[in-house]
């Protein structure tokens, strides 16, 4: 275990200005380097936070999502949502703990400048830029799934062994993904874990394979159930609202 140092808010801001002045050839060859960057002791202020970085970039996998949230959020499981929404922190992860592992994620393909932008550092609202950063959107997928029946006690009629079970069904599917943190009913804890749980018992029984797809679908069928009386009632009966949810999977149709 060792000190985490992150930047100070100059060097952060500085690192930002420095990569907005960069032209797409540029900025592949600095993000497409084996090095990661070496920030001076003078650009970096104690965290106070205690962490072994080789153990936790060993559970780290950019082909899942969901084995990394895992590792990511049980590490710093004891961070409020308010340091989470420090940027230094996720920045420097991003830029020198976890290198290899946002290089492996997050190639750098036709947009390097946009990828970089949005997935090394911050870009869009806060409400949105913290679940596209390469590491933050880690911690907050497992954050707003992580054991919710432990938060809300109506939640208990989904209890399940597996504190992560709805991480790792948000963090299989990148619509999911999206629908939960960029719709205005996900900030909800009843209605998200109504909608994962709606979407993986369609998933598990029937034979669908387009998951985007019903995804998508789902989340508007969510958007219209969502009228007082159903409202007022899900907070304190919860499986009511997935049994309305799933009440309109006729109407679905076809999702292969």
């Amino acid at each position: 275990m060792s000190t985490l140092y992150v930047l100070k808010n100059q060097a952060m801001y500085d690192l930002m200005a420095k990569v907005s002045s960069l032209d797409e050839k540029e900025i592949i060859a600095l993000y497409q380097k084996k090095e990661s960057f070496d920030f001076s002791k003078n650009e970096l202020l104690d965290s106070q936070i205690e962490i072994d970085i080789d153990k936790l970039n060993s559970k780290l996998d950019p082909n899942s999502d969901s084995k990394s949230s895992i590792a990511i959020y049980s590490t710093f499981i004891n961070l409020n949502p308010i340091d989470a929404s420090d940027k230094r922190l996720w920045i420097t992860l991003s830029h020198r703990d976890f290198w290899n592992y946002v290089q492996l994620r997050w190639p750098l393909k036709d947009k390097p400048k946009s990828i970089v932008d949005s997935r090394w550092l911050f870009n869009g609202s806060d409400r949105t830029a913290f679940t596209r950063n390469s590491i933050s959107r880690l911690w907050w997928a497992g954050h707003l799934t992580f054991s919710p029946w432990d938060q809300l006690e109506s939640l208990n009629v989904f209890k399940s062994e597996d504190p992560y079970k709805y991480t790792k069904i948000m963090t299989n599917t990148s619509q999911l993904w999206f629908d939960v943190t960029e719709r205005e009913w996900g900030s909800n804890l009843v209605f998200r874990i109504c909608f994962l749980e709606a979407f993986d018992r369609i998933l598990r029984d029937q034979q669908i394979t387009n998951r985007t797809l019903l995804s998508r679908k789902l989340s508007i069928i969510l958007t219209a159930s969502l009228v007082p009386d159903i409202v007022l009632a899900s907070q304190k009966d919860p499986l009511s609202l997935l049994e309305y949810i799933l009440s309109q999977v006729p109407k679905l149709n076809k999702i292969n």
